[in-house]
């Protein structure tokens, strides 16, 4: 609520609805993700949105570098005029000015997963970048009482990556996915000492095969020699 709070209940679109954005978990070895999405209304709808039938209101994503599917969403949840005062409404009493707390209202919440193209593959170990690529064009559709479509596109930047992978209390953000099993917690002692008897006792057994090689050859040799000196005597 924190980073819908900073837009200080003015959205950028005239449904006056604001998009939390953020990746749970991301894959840079694979481009694989999933992803969290909440609409939140932080202000009233103006212009033609204020008459709009909300029934017919309809969310929609593309993701331009890849593919996204939902797993799992909630429909729009019908809006509530009475929690639309944000952001809070000052009034007067006496002579001080107070301001009435409120709350954006969340209207839909979406789970999503996707696979970042293979054409972004030098993205997918810098966070920067990725965070740029991740991003979906959100379009907030809905029908008027003519039976006509309006549409309006939510930025997916307001309030995007406050918790999750990209957000900058995360590590990995900065790092990057670092795959386990790959880096050695603590200094390898036993790694060390077990490695050093083992190539002593390589080189023990190799020596004495060696020896053993050679005594068996000079033994043929001098059996040889026996043999030959034997038939020259007869």
């Amino acid at each position: 609520m924190t980073a819908l709070a900073k837009l200080n209940g003015v959205a950028s679109n005239p449904a006056g609805v604001a998009a939390c954005y953020n990746i749970p978990s991301y894959d840079n070895v694979t481009g694989a993700f999933q992803a969290d999405l909440r609409l939140y209304q932080i202000s009233p709808p103006a212009s033609s949105w204020a008459t709009l039938i909300h029934q017919g209101v309809s969310v929609g994503l593309t993701f331009p570098n890849g593919t996204m599917a939902a797993q799992q969403s909630s429909k729009i949840i019908k809006r509530d005029d009475s929690m639309l005062s944000w952001p809070p409404i000052r009034h007067i009493v006496g002579r001080k000015i107070v301001e009435r707390a409120s709350s954006p209202q969340l209207l839909s919440n979406m789970t999503l997963a996707g696979q970042v193209g293979t054409g972004m593959m030098s993205y997918y170990k810098d966070p920067i970048k990725m965070k740029t690529a991740l991003m979906p064009i959100i379009i907030l559709s809905a029908k008027s009482q003519n039976g006509s479509v309006t549409n309006t596109t939510i930025s997916s930047t307001e309030a995007s990556f406050v918790t999750g992978v990209f957000s900058s209390s995360s590590s990995v953000s900065q790092a990057g996915f670092i795959l386990p099993g790959t880096k050695l917690g603590i200094f390898p002692t036993g790694l060390i000492i077990t490695g050093t008897w083992t190539v002593l006792f390589v080189l023990t057994i190799g020596w004495g095969t060696m020896h053993r090689i050679k005594f068996r050859e000079a033994y043929r040799r001098r059996m040889r020699r026996g043999l030959n000196m034997g038939l020259r005597t007869m």
